[in-house]
């Protein structure tokens, strides 16, 4: 792989959760427009990693990093780096249906373009009332909060994160 063909690098990245290593030592190049998979077992750190990527990691309590990550060679880690702007850029989908339980489900699905696209909170509803009816999701807008959901529900609410991003 050329260095111009790597977009995403990490270089002896470790993550650690208080005490436990979950990620140790893991050097690795990810090239543009191309697909790449981590296969491993249940535990063995392959969603943290992930995580690590788009700074998600550091959203845990207690949890830190040692090493490099580089997007396009540059440092994510680095203190003039925003999470939010990063997270514009190097986006996640979580293994199952994730959202806030502490805010309506409305805010959940408007969250991305609140913080994406800088909108208005009533701009951003707007947008969220209009892609919901043209996927069908109006009775889920209604629930006002995500911890209220149903087992299947969660789902709809990621497509439609998914939709207006």
């Amino acid at each position: 792989m050329t260095p111009a063909a790597v977009r995403v690098q990490t270089e002896g990245l470790s993550a650690m959760y208080g005490d436990l290593v979950a990620v140790k030592e893991v050097t690795l190049s990810f090239a543009s427009n191309q697909v790449h998979a981590l296969i491993g077992p249940s535990g063995c750190g392959k969603s943290t990693f992930l995580r690590t990527l788009n700074r998600m990691h550091e959203t845990v309590p207690g949890t830190w990093i040692e090493g490099r990550v580089l997007l396009d060679g540059q440092d994510i880690y680095a203190s003039d780096i925003s999470p939010i702007r990063l997270r514009r850029r190097i986006g996640m989908v979580f293994q199952k249906p994730t959202p806030f339980p502490f805010m309506s489900i409305a805010d959940n699905v408007a969250a991305g373009l609140v913080l994406d696209r800088s909108l208005s909170k009533a701009r951003a509803f707007a947008f969220v009332c209009v892609v919901s009816l043209g996927i069908g999701m109006v009775p889920v807008i209604a629930i006002p909060y995500a911890s209220r959901l149903s087992m299947m529900q969660p789902a709809g609410v990621n497509t439609e994160r998914l939709v207006e991003l």
